[in-house]
């Protein structure tokens, strides 16, 4: 009897109850949880700014007084690249400029913009082209990385993870190209599917931004610091959808839809009759 429109209206109350505490109320404290540790994140780095300011001052008022011993310990204790040739000291003058930080923001600015023109059934010339600075734009990117290993060293080089990302990024790139020239050269046979995924990780290369952006390093510090009450809240999450999950088969897993009573809304995607779909409908 259960296909009959409004045949039991009772059975609302299972819906209604499965909106409001999954879909508002366990979805809003997975957002409160988040924009709590935000503000606490916040609320410390602003005290750690001001420490940071009180810190700034005094070294200020004593700067007279210990610049003797400042200057004695500089003469000591030498920088790492004291011993460079004059080409690797231009090239370390390079790399820890800001204007190289600048530069490569405006590459990547118009990488994402070459990868936005690509669409479907493209001419052959617009091919060519976005072909072109895809090389282009691996090779400044190659230069980057060698340029940091020459200035910085290999130790020091792979003690940042930012550059890590970049010689993954550099790596990835590379291994694209040269995939898709052994495919045109029909060199060797190779799955076109590989292909599409070296070329979907190009996107990759948009993470190079977050080294410049503060800010947003900043907010995904604070995701990442708000995994731990996230997953608890995820457990919560999905056992009330395994407890609804279980309770929608118990109820409406054996429905007999035919011409008379059309189940609408339920079907091949969305249905009720086992638990795996009845989650998934959910």
């Amino acid at each position: 009897q259960q296909p009959i429109m409004n045949h039991n209206p009772w059975m609302l109350l299972y819906f209604i109850s499965f909106l409001l505490i999954v879909a508002f109320f366990v979805l809003n404290m997975f957002v409160g949880v988040v924009v709590e540790n935000f503000h606490k994140c916040r609320q410390h780095q602003e005290e750690e700014e001001a420490r940071r300011r009180e810190e700034k001052r005094l070294r200020r008022l004593e700067k007279k007084r210990r610049s003797k011993e400042k200057q004695m310990a500089e003469a000591q204790c030498k920088p790492y690249y004291s011993d460079y040739s004059r080409f690797r000291l231009l090239v370390h003058h390079l790399c820890t400029s800001h204007y190289l930080d600048l530069f490569i923001t405006g590459v990547i600015g118009l990488n994402v913009v070459t990868m936005a023109m690509e669409h479907y059934q493209q001419p052959q010339i617009l091919d060519e082209a976005l072909k072109i600075c895809n090389y282009i734009f691996t090779v400044i990117f190659v230069f980057e990385s060698v340029f940091k290993l020459v200035a910085f060293g290999f130790r020091r080089f792979f003690q940042d993870r930012w550059n890590q990302l970049d010689l993954a990024i550099v790596l990835l790139s590379i291994m694209g190209i040269t995939l898709e020239e052994i495919e045109v050269n029909a060199s060797l046979p190779i799955n076109p599917t590989i292909i599409r995924i070296m070329r979907v990780l190009r996107i990759a290369r948009v993470l190079k931004l977050l080294k410049m952006a503060v800010g947003m390093r900043a907010l995904l510090d604070t995701v990442m610091q708000a995994l731990p009450q996230v997953g608890n809240l995820g457990l919560l999450f999905m056992l009330l959808f395994f407890i609804f999950a279980a309770l929608g088969v118990e109820l409406f897993g054996d429905l007999e839809c035919d011409e008379t009573h059309p189940c609408e809304g339920l079907g091949r995607h969305a249905t009720f009759r086992n638990f795996g779909m009845a989650f998934l409908t959910l």
